[in-house]
Formats: C-alpha cells, sequence, structure tokens
C-alpha cells in the first residue's frame, strides 16, 4: 500500500508512506536487514528520487501549492517488533536511513494503547 500525504504536525514536509503487511520479515536470524525491509527501503528511495527531480510537477499533479512543501521524507511500517530481538531491531532503526523512517506496527500500536489506557481512567 503506498500513501502520500500532507500533515500538519510536520510543518512543511510531505510524507510518502510504504505499508507492508505486519507479517512481512524486518531482519534476518544474523541480525541483517531482510529482503522485505529492503525492498520497501528500496521502493520509497526510489519514489523520493523521482519526487525530488521532478519536485514541481508533482506537487502539481497533487494539486499542493510548491511553496508549501520544504521537504519530502519517506516512512516504511512493516512487521512486529514482538517478532525481533530488542537489540537487533534497535540496531536497524538507529542506523541513517536517509530520508526514510522506519516504523513497526508495535510502534503504531503503543501510542494508542497508551491514549486508551487514559480514556480508561476518565
Amino acid at each position: 500500500m503506498r500513501c502520500f500525504r500532507a500533515n500538519p504536525s510536520f510543518g512543511s514536509s510531505k510524507r510518502r508512506t510504504e505499508i507492508e503487511k505486519p507479517s512481512k520479515r524486518i531482519l534476518l536470524k544474523n541480525g541483517g536487514p531482510a529482503a522485505g525491509f529492503t525492498h520497501a527501503l528500496s521502493q520509497v528511495n526510489d519514489w523520493l528520487d523521482v519526487f525530488k527531480e521532478h519536485w514541481g510537477t508533482c506537487l502539481d499533479a497533487m494539486k499542493v501549492q510548491r511553496k508549501m512543501v520544504t521537504r519530502v521524507r519517506g516512512v516504511i511500517i512493516v512487521g512486529r517488533a514482538s517478532d525481533y530481538d530488542a537489540k537487533a531491531l534497535a540496531r536497524l532503526k538507529s542506523t541513517n536511513h536517509g530520508d526514510v523512517e522506519f516504523l513497526t506496527y508495535d510502534d503504531l500500536r503503543a501510542p494508542v494503547d497508551a491514549l486508551a489506557g487514559e480514556f480508561r481512567n476518565l
């Protein structure tokens, strides 16, 4: 699944999101990145390269004013953190992936669980 949208909380940046299945592997047994992760990263980087090369045309096609966007970044959502060694996953997350942020489904779930807990305490 691919998504591109503005998010006011990110200021004047746009994010291109690549969403893979939660079951897609992130890490190999040796701790290196699995094909599911590297493929998603490659897809987002390819898209970012095209966007940066054709900045104006892409924004025009999306009906976004050029002055409203100063940066384009990518996000990969893939896998479950609970399926992997915490240190190996932390190492992958701390690796510089350029303009691409990496999240697991567990990363998305944690704030939702915290919010649900706040509602329960009301």
